[in-house]
């Protein structure tokens, strides 16, 4: 029996994250911030930010870091599509009242949170090239346990 251990790759971090849609905070000292700087923009939501040398200030941290996140929200597909699919989706935002934006995130909804609505169109641009007919999106927000599911039947 091997008695080496191994950390997880970075892609493996990753993909457990979004798997569980875990947010995480990194509070770091200034000195490893570049070690976190890339998992934080790959981690999406996700929060960065420096630490005390003593961390006194953690909870003030974890506060900024928390309404930060929460201030945003932005959904992605997932499967069904790519250039073998010829499925092309355009997204739409509607952000606390705000005009109808062609884009998947709002930003900036503070805590007087009123109504986010999101649209998403669905174009086929040709026939899969792999002859499937059926394929199925979801669109999920992200950090969030929250999806919507779309059966497509594709008549070519």
């Amino acid at each position: 029996m091997d008695n080496i251990l191994d950390y997880p790759s970075e892609t493996q971090v990753i993909d457990i994250m979004k798997a569980n849609q875990i947010v995480p905070i990194f509070g770091v000292v200034p000195d490893s911030r570049f070690h976190y700087s890339n998992l934080n923009q790959l981690i999406q939501p996700s929060g960065l930010a420096n630490l005390t040398s003593d961390s006194s200030n953690i909870l003030q941290v974890l506060g900024e870091q928390y309404k930060e996140i929460t201030s945003k929200i932005e959904v992605n597909q997932e499967g069904g599509t790519g250039d073998e699919s010829g499925l092309e989706l355009k997204f739409s935002s509607k952000c606390n009242g705000k005009i109808d934006q062609e884009t998947n995130k709002c930003e900036d909804l503070g805590t007087d949170l009123l109504e986010v609505i999101f649209g998403v169109e669905m174009t086929f641009k040709s026939c899969p090239d792999n002859n499937s007919k059926d394929q199925m999106v979801r669109i999920r927000a992200a950090g969030m346990p929250l999806y919507f599911d779309a059966a497509l039947e594709i008549i070519c």
